[in-house]
């Protein structure tokens, strides 16, 4: 694996790329970093065998350093797709990951050969009008940590949702998964503001443009309204398809590395290894 340092901004965004090949880049969700993509990528090579794979960790994240200013997040992956020398590539996001590759391919399409898309946010999608009673619950305590500064307290909520999943039982996801989630979203949550986001996409209303293969995962045990926007994606954009995995939530290559890389390569070999 080789570790760069890609400058954008003030920022020194900590980049991991590792093989050859078709080249994969990986956008992590809003309470992870790069590290949850190591064990989806370890077991894409051993099902698909060889390609480039680049992860990074955003502003606030990881290992990557930054001071406050007005940035752009698809602004940010260009730096990153630059100093790798890509003028393409597949973009696998997860959360505030795919919301970015969606931006990105209405920014600069040229640059997107497909995109995978776990348990996706998108830009201009309209706000929840209600919530089911587990998950308002845990919203509510989830206020009350942050509200009092308990960021061990928040952190806890936070696995709960994202991780185990608002109708399951709190710790469904144990062990080192679990430990690397409290580790990955900690950090994020000690992090100081990164500024002002420049990005202004409605990616929403104009999903219909896309025109690269798509990739839609939804864990089962995800927030409802997570699912339904999936569904939802996968009715409007022209070439898309939609795999619904039981007994994961939000954060489904982590949880379940294995499926998802076995999904992923079939998906890559039927739109992208065949061309």
């Amino acid at each position: 694996m080789k570790n760069l340092i890609v400058k954008s901004g003030t920022a020194r965004l900590a980049v991991s790329q590792t093989g050859a090949g078709q080249a994969l880049v990986f956008l992590h969700a809003g309470v992870t970093d790069k590290r949850a993509w190591e064990s989806l990528i370890e077991q894409l090579s051993k099902v698909m065998g060889g390609f480039l794979g680049v992860s990074y960790d955003r502003r606030g994240f990881g290992d990557s350093t930054f001071t406050e200013e007005r940035h752009s997040r698809v602004g940010d992956l260009v730096a990153v797709l630059d100093a790798c020398e890509l003028s393409s590539a597949v973009l696998i996001g997860n959360s505030q990951g795919g919301r970015i590759a969606v931006d990105m391919t209405m920014l600069h399409p040229a640059r997107v050969k497909a995109l995978v898309l776990i348990g996706t946010s998108v830009s201009g999608v309209p706000k929840v009008a209600s919530w089911p009673p587990d998950a308002s619950e845990l919203y509510r305590k989830i206020e009350v940590a942050e509200a009092a500064g308990d960021l061990d307290l928040l952190n806890r909520f936070q696995a709960h949702l994202w991780l185990d999943g608002p109708s399951s039982i709190e710790g469904r996801v144990a062990g080192a998964t679990r430990e690397l989630f409290l580790d990955m979203n900690l950090r994020a949550l000690n992090a100081r503001s990164v500024g002002e986001i420049t990005d202004d996409v409605d990616a929403w209303n104009n999903l219909s443009k896309i025109q690269v293969p798509v990739l839609l995962i939804a864990g089962q045990l995800d927030l409802p309204h997570l699912q339904e926007r999936s569904v939802r994606m996968a009715e409007i954009i022209a070439h898309s398809e939609l795999i619904s995995i039981k007994n994961v939530a939000h954060l489904a290559a982590l949880e379940a590395p294995l499926p998802c890389a076995e999904m992923l390569a079939k998906f890559l070999a039927r739109h992208i290894n065949a061309t």
